[in-house]
């Protein structure tokens, strides 16, 4: 269960866009990142 998990937070990657902003749906609340 810990495995998936930190699967999961690693899968979910910050996708900046031009203005160096994260756009989409990211949820990197275990990071402490938005």
């Amino acid at each position: 269960m810990s495995e998936q998990q930190q699967e999961q937070g690693e899968q979910q990657v910050v996708v900046v866009g031009a203005d160096g902003q994260p756009m989409g749906s990211v949820t990197m609340g275990r990071d402490g990142t938005v």
